[in-house]
């Protein structure tokens, strides 16, 4: 996992992934990390198809539930943007090779702790009989980040 606090008030990252594992249930994706998560990314099914999720937590919930329908993507590979404004009020976008389009509601960053709200790419596999295990981020094609 890569993280970052947030840079700015307002602000628009953007980075792209591509989910190479073969594993079922192997994800990457972009989040915002705080007292409650969203992310969004890409995630391998049992049948090896990939697909564009999109899921929250709140501090309170036992596990995450989706923030939008789940959409194939193409190659295992998308553009994702999260575009931050006052209030650290946060809009995910995602774009599979049909351009950019919003995903789910305005989340609101909620600072964690003594940290604060960050951003954070990272990678995960389903572990065998175990919960999930992080990988490291290997490659970051793009990324992109513009503060306002």
């Amino acid at each position: 996992m890569l993280v970052q606090r947030l840079p700015a008030p307002e602000f628009t990252a953007t980075v792209e992934l591509t989910l190479n594992s073969p594993e079922p249930g192997a994800r990457a994706g972009f989040a915002v990390l705080g007292d409650a998560f969203s992310w969004i990314g890409l995630e391998r099914g049992a049948d090896g198809g990939v697909q564009l999720v999109h899921r929250y937590a709140e501090p309170v919930a036992e596990r995450e539930r989706d923030a939008e329908y789940a959409r194939p993507a193409p190659g295992g590979r998308a553009r994702l943007r999260i575009e931050v404004s006052a209030g650290a009020r946060c809009r995910f976008a995602a774009d599979t090779g049909d351009g950019f389009v919003p995903s789910g509601q305005v989340f609101a960053a909620v600072p964690w702790r003594w940290v604060g709200a960050q951003l954070a790419l990272f990678t995960a596999r389903a572990g065998r009989g175990g919960p999930r295990r992080h990988r490291p981020l290997r490659q970051l094609p793009y990324q992109r980040l513009n503060t306002a």
